[in-house]
Order: structure tokens, then sequence, then C-alpha cells
């Protein structure tokens, strides 16, 4: 049986193993409610806190899809959930890293935001694959 995820390393995952689809539908939820965390928290304004969220988007996603592909049993190795946690703590640590790129001096802000937005956005993606019947 195979998992999925969604965008973010969870999307690179639901690319590879689910098709297009299910990344096109994931991935507008993910980048609307991770641009909202950034604004929230004041990390930038909507439209900087925008263009971060799809940069880090891109970049989690990329990342998702090369451990997909090179490391599958790192994924499937603990079910679900290890691919949830998994592909949580990729997309945590490249998508904190692009906000340090982007915003350079606020380390502890961008960690908080990475965090941050990649609980809403896995709370989000968890729902969504639920209610497509992923899993």
């Amino acid at each position: 049986m195979m998992y999925s995820v969604t965008l973010d390393g969870l999307s690179g995952f639901a690319f590879v193993i689910y098709g297009a689809l299910t990344f096109a539908i994931l991935t507008p939820p993910i980048i609307l409610s991770e641009t909202v965390v950034l604004w929230g928290l004041a990390w930038g304004s909507a439209g900087r806190s925008l263009l971060a969220s799809l940069v880090m988007n891109v970049a989690s996603t990329a990342a998702g899809i090369v451990v997909t592909l090179f490391a599958p049993l790192l994924l499937l190795g603990g079910g679900i959930w290890g691919v949830g946690l998994t592909t949580w703590i990729l997309s945590v640590l490249v998508e904190g890293g692009v906000l340090r790129l982007m915003n350079q001096g606020a380390e502890r802000r961008n960690w908080l935001a990475a965090i941050a937005a990649n609980l809403v956005s896995y709370t989000i993606a968890i729902v969504l694959l639920k209610v497509l019947g992923v899993f």
C-alpha cells in the first residue's frame, strides 16, 4: 500500500506517488495557509509572505521529490506517520533555510515561522488527503 503527502516535502511525495492531480489539489491551500501564517506572525508584508511561501514550497517540494525517488524506504519504512514526520522535518529544515536567506538576521523569527507554517499546512493537508480518500 502506498501513502501520500503534499506541497512541502509532502507535496513532492504526493506528486511522485499520486500524480499531478493530487499535487494540484493540495498546493493552493498549502501556499495560502503558509502565507497567512507568515503574515500573521509579522514575518513580512502580505506580498512578501506570499513570495516567501511560494519560494519555500518550491524548494521543499523539490527536496521531497528527491527524497521520494532516491530514498523511498526512509519515507515508507515508518508507515503513514513516518512519512508525515519525515516530510514535516524535511519541510521545516528546507523552508526555514529559505526564510533565513530571505530575511537574514532574524533567526528565531524565521525558524518559528517555518515550524508554525508547516504545522498549519500539514494539518490542512492531512484533512484534504483524508477527504480525498488517500488514507
